[in-house]
């Protein structure tokens, strides 16, 4: 947690005090968050602007993740355990900057999530005309979660030498997850897979303009 504070700090720094150009206007970026990996996922997004001040944002989002022991996980799976994780997802925003680098957004995401885990589990099947339930342990499961968002948030960007810009940003986020309420609904906190609500986001992104 000490670190991830750190890595907060400096880029905070960095998209205060980094120079920006007023000549030059970018008409495209592609970036990275790296804090996405703490959750065994990729993102990476790509902006194009559209008109003056007015920008379009595309993310892609790839979850994979595997714990041989089952392991406690942090965020998404809101403490539970699980043996492994796989999914995919998209999102899109509008950015409006009010000033060359101070700037809010609204946007929507879409994820996948498929996750397996072990448990206890009681199957029930017929035979000769009755219905009979046997209880089995240490079965493997599969949880589907279909997961929707919106947020909205202001950020800082600034670029360096016109082609490596830093950008942080902060704000709040409402989500909506359909899952198998049978199984668990991995509900424990405001990142988790199945969490509906209010939620906090922020983060940091570091890419290219050109």
């Amino acid at each position: 947690m000490k670190t991830l504070f750190k890595i907060l700090s400096c880029g905070l720094l960095l998209a205060a005090t980094l120079p920006a150009s007023a000549q030059w206007e970018p008409r495209y970026t592609v970036a990275w968050q790296p804090f996405y990996a703490i959750n065994g996922t990729a993102r990476f997004d790509f902006e194009a602007r559209i008109k003056e001040r007015k920008w379009l944002q595309a993310s892609l989002f790839a979850h994979a993740v595997t714990n041989k022991e089952d392991e406690e996980w942090v965020f998404l799976s809101g403490g539970e355990d699980l043996s492994r994780l796989r999914g995919m997802g998209l999102g899109l925003a509008y950015k409006y900057f009010f000033h060359r680098w101070f700037y809010g957004s609204a946007g929507i995401t879409y994820n996948n999530y498929r996750v397996r885990y072990t448990d206890d589990v009681i199957r029930s099947y017929r035979e000769d005309g009755l219905t009979f339930h046997e209880y089995l342990t240490d079965q493997e499961v599969q949880q589907h979660f279909d997961k929707f968002s919106t947020s909205w948030t202001i950020g800082l960007q600034s670029t360096l030498r016109h082609v490596f810009f830093v950008d942080l940003f902060v704000g709040l986020g409402y989500a909506y997850s359909f899952y198998d309420e049978a199984k668990k609904p991995y509900d424990d906190g405001p990142f988790s897979f199945g969490h509906c609500g209010l939620f906090p986001t922020g983060g940091l992104r570091f890419g290219f303009a050109f």
